[in-house]
C-alpha cells in the first residue's frame, strides 16, 4: 500500500528503505484519518440531499472533517486507493456496523436507565449493565487488533522483498564475478588484460581476504607460465641433441 501511495504521489520512496516499525507507525496515520474521513463521507451521502453531486458531497466532508479534528484532511490520494481496495471497504462496513450496534445497545441501556430513579445511580453497576459495557468496548478491540495484524503483516512483506533483493543482488554480483575470472587472456589487449587482472585481484581480495589477490594470481600466472615451455627450452635441448648425434657418429 505505501508503495501505491509513492506511485500515486510521484515519489521516490522504497519500502525497502523503510523499517518495520516506520511502516506501521504510518499506516496508523494513513488508516486513522482515512477512517475518520470516510465515516464523514458516510455520513454526508446519509443525508440524500437532492441534486447533490459526488463533488459537492467531499467539500461538506472536508468541511465535517476539518470541524471535528481541527485539521485539514490532506490524504485524499490514500482515500481514493484505500476506497477501491476490499479489505478496506470490509474493515469500514466492519466498522460502521459496530458502532451502529453500540449505538442500539446504548439506546436500550437508556431506556433500561430511565424508570430507575437518581438515588440509584450511585450504587455499584450490576451484571447486566456490565455485560452491556462489555459488549460495547469488544468491537472497537477487535477492529484495533485487525489493524495491528494487518500493520505486521505489511511490515513482514516489506522486510521479505528487502530480504529477497538482496539475494537477487548477490547472485547477480556471483555471476559476474564468475565471468570476470573464467576469462581467455590469450584473446585480449594488453589494456584489457591490465583490465581483468584488476577486476580478478578485487574479487579474490573480497573472497579471501586471508590472502592477498596480487600474491595469488602472480602464483598462477607463474604456474602457468611454467607449464609451457620457452623458445631458448627447445634451443638448447636442440643443442644437446646435436652434439649427442656428432658424438655417436
Amino acid at each position: 500500500m505505501f508503495i501505491e501511495i509513492c506511485t500515486e504521489k510521484n515519489l521516490s520512496c522504497s519500502a525497502e528503505l523503510r523499517v518495520p516499525s516506520g511502516l506501521k507507525a504510518r499506516w496508523l496515520l494513513i488508516s486513522k484519518a482515512c477512517s475518520k474521513f470516510s465515516g464523514c463521507v458516510a455520513q454526508i451521502s446519509a443525508r440524500q440531499q437532492s441534486g447533490t453531486t459526488q463533488s459537492d458531497v467531499f467539500k461538506q466532508a472536508f468541511t465535517l472533517y476539518n470541524t471535528s479534528t481541527k485539521s485539514p484532511f490532506s490524504l485524499l490520494h490514500a482515500y481514493k486507493i484505500l476506497e477501491c481496495a476490499p479489505k478496506w471497504k470490509q474493515y469500514v462496513d466492519i466498522k460502521v456496523a459496530a458502532v451502529n450496534s453500540s449505538k442500539r445497545r446504548q439506546s436500550e441501556e437508556n431506556e433500561d436507565d430511565e424508570p430507575i430513579s437518581t438515588a440509584s445511580s450511585s450504587r455499584p453497576m450490576g451484571q447486566k449493565a456490565s455485560k452491556k459495557l462489555k459488549l460495547q468496548q469488544t468491537p472497537n478491540a477487535d477492529i484495533g487488533a485487525e489493524i495491528v495484524k494487518a500493520s505486521n503483516l505489511l511490515a513482514k512483506a516489506a522486510e521479505k522483498k528487502a530480504l529477497l533483493s538482496r539475494e537477487r543482488t548477490m547472485a547477480i554480483n556471483r555471476m559476474a564475478n564468475h565471468a570476470i575470472m573464467s576469462v581467455d587472456f590469450s584473446t585480449l589487449s594488453d589494456i584489457a588484460k591490465k583490465y581483468y587482472k584488476i577486476e580478478q585481484e578485487r574479487i579474490l581480495e573480497e573472497a579471501m581476504p586471508e590472502h592477498t589477490a596480487t600474491g595469488s594470481l602472480d602464483a598462477i600466472r607463474c604456474e602457468e607460465v611454467s607449464d609451457e615451455p620457452d623458445e631458448e627450452d627447445f634451443q638448447s635441448q636442440e643443442m644437446q641433441y646435436l652434439e649427442y648425434s656428432t658424438e655417436s657418429e
